[in-house]
């Protein structure tokens, strides 16, 4: 399978709004389509992303059958927002094989120079174009509406308990998960306490694989000076995620918590 991708209220809210047509360049060929939203043609996905520069990811399966032709496929991703409007998108002609088989691809949406796509709800809508491939007549078009969840491209969560072990080090238990197709995952895990008079961190590639499933880390983290005891203990850790090719970064997960460290 190969995919094409890219980058990292109740008040009345403005409509973060992308629209795409994705030039194929790889499609995948699947089995049944797996999607929450599904037409004769048209299947979409359960989950997003958040992509590069403010954008977003979503996955959109397409079967066509023999005797037809794709002339146009058009993904529109709309979600509110409170910090205003953009409307960005880009055109192209399509390369998918009719050939009765689901053929999956990760439509990458450009977040443009306004607002970015948050984690959580959007409606994505899939206006698939057909023609008759002997008469070159146009077929009905395939419209398909469903609101999927867009996950950050990178997600970092500090579990329980934090053990305090020998040399006054603590060790940390993490939860770590990024998204197809971001590579290089890397972390950063600093430890305080008392206000910061006893801190120590650390840091390195995360050895795990960006497929979208949470991983568990255990990381230990020895103080600069002193050592950490027993009791409130501040934990902050960062994971970034990079691109593929370029290997820019494309997000980062961050999150602080106060745990209390125990000792066994």
């Amino acid at each position: 399978m190969s995919r094409t991708s890219v980058r990292p209220g109740h008040a009345l809210a403005a409509c973060v709004v992308a629209v795409a047509v994705l030039v194929l360049a790889l499609v995948v060929p699947v089995g049944p389509a797996r999607g929450i939203v599904a037409a004769d043609h048209v299947a979409i996905g359960h989950t997003g992303q958040l992509g590069r520069f403010g954008g977003a990811v979503v996955e959109v399966t397409v079967t066509c059958r023999p005797g037809e032709l794709v002339a146009d496929l058009v993904v529109r991703v709309t979600q509110s927002s409170l910090t205003g409007s953009v409307d960005a998108g880009v055109s192209g002609s399509r390369s998918l094989t009719c050939d009765s088989v689901g053929h999956r691809v990760e439509v990458p949406i450009d977040g443009g120079t306004g607002p970015s796509f948050v984690a959580g709800a959007a409606t994505v809508e899939v206006r698939l174009s057909l023609l008759d491939a002997t008469t070159m007549d146009p077929l009905p078009q395939v419209v398909v509406t469903a609101v999927v969840r867009l996950l950050p491209a990178a997600d970092v969560r500090v579990l329980r308990p934090l053990w305090r072990v020998g040399g006054g080090a603590v060790r940390v238990p993490l939860l770590l998960r990024c998204q197809m197709p971001w590579v290089g995952p890397s972390f950063t895990v600093d430890v305080s306490q008392r206000g910061g008079a006893i801190a120590g961190g650390t840091g390195g590639d995360a050895a795990i694989t960006c497929d979208g499933r949470w991983h568990r880390m255990r990381v230990l983290v020895a103080p600069g000076s002193d050592q950490f005891s027993v009791g409130p203990t501040r934990v902050a850790v960062t994971l970034t995620v990079f691109a593929p090719i370029d290997l820019d970064p494309v997000a980062q997960a961050r999150t602080t918590v106060n745990r209390w460290a125990r000792t066994r």
